[in-house]
């Protein structure tokens, strides 16, 4: 899974589960599904990098049995790599426009 997708998802600043993300990127139209459990290694990877907190919180699951949900945020960390991929590309753009591939 794409790492600055995921970021993306979090940039709002507010605290986010593996299943919103989820429901995030596949509203975004990319045509397939998404993988919990690759947003779930990405966000782990991510953790361990300090672009992302992690904590658990304590839900009631369909069935009724309580359960506990991993909860992220984007660090600053997190915001200024996203903004370091943002701008990288942008400059890909541009070099494509320059060589005739826009």
């Amino acid at each position: 899974m794409n790492e600055a997708l995921i970021l993306a998802c979090l940039s709002g600043g507010q605290d986010s589960t593996v299943a919103a993300i989820a429901a995030q990127l596949e509203a975004d139209d990319r045509g397939r599904k998404v993988d919990d459990g690759s947003i779930y290694m990405a966000l782990q990877r991510m953790g361990q990098r300090g672009f992302v907190t992690a904590r658990k919180e304590r839900v009631t699951s369909a069935d009724g049995r309580p359960r506990d949900i991993g909860v992220y945020r984007i660090t600053g960390a997190g915001s200024r790599s996203l903004d370091q991929f943002l701008a990288e590309t942008q400059s890909v753009g541009r070099l494509r426009l320059a060589m005739g591939e826009g």
